[in-house]
């Protein structure tokens, strides 16, 4: 889950409750200052750390400050936020195949959607396409998002 906190930073989270595995949130978009656990309660801020964990309290050696959710590396290029679920590596070490300068050219930090648009199934996230008119968007590989003719 990627969130823009009230320092107006943007975080990316893995979707996981620390106390057992289950999804803090389930909604596509939203707006919250605190993210909770439906399970069990535990609360998270919009940093990631732990700020509430009810029945723990009193638990000995249990420390909040080791148990906040776990952060996904992310950076801003052009306006538009890059992810790297990759823990060994930092977003700047990705190589993009002059997609950078692309998004550049393009000024795409001016840019507005023009169609939202979803597909539901069960297919490879990669494979999604779409064609409208003589346009036709494709997430085949990390590096093929460019618009083709």
């Amino acid at each position: 889950m990627v969130i823009l906190g009230k320092d107006k930073q943007i975080r990316a989270f893995h979707n996981v409750c620390r106390h057992r595995a289950y999804a803090v949130t389930n909604k596509k978009c939203g707006s919250s200052t605190v993210l909770r656990c439906r399970y069990h309660g535990w609360s998270y801020d919009s940093k990631g750390k732990l700020i509430k964990a009810p029945e723990f309290e009193n638990v000995k050696g249990f420390d909040k400050n080791l148990n906040g959710l776990w952060e996904v590396k992310t950076e801003i290029r052009e306006s538009m936020v890059f992810v790297n679920l990759d823990a060994g590596n930092e977003v700047t070490s990705q190589v993009l195949l002059g997609v950078e300068a692309d998004l550049r050219r393009w000024n795409v930090n001016h840019m507005r959607p023009i169609e939202e648009w979803e597909i539901k199934g069960n297919f490879n996230w990669k494979l999604a396409g779409k064609h409208t008119g003589n346009w036709t968007f494709i997430e085949a590989d990390p590096y093929s998002w460019y618009l083709a003719a």
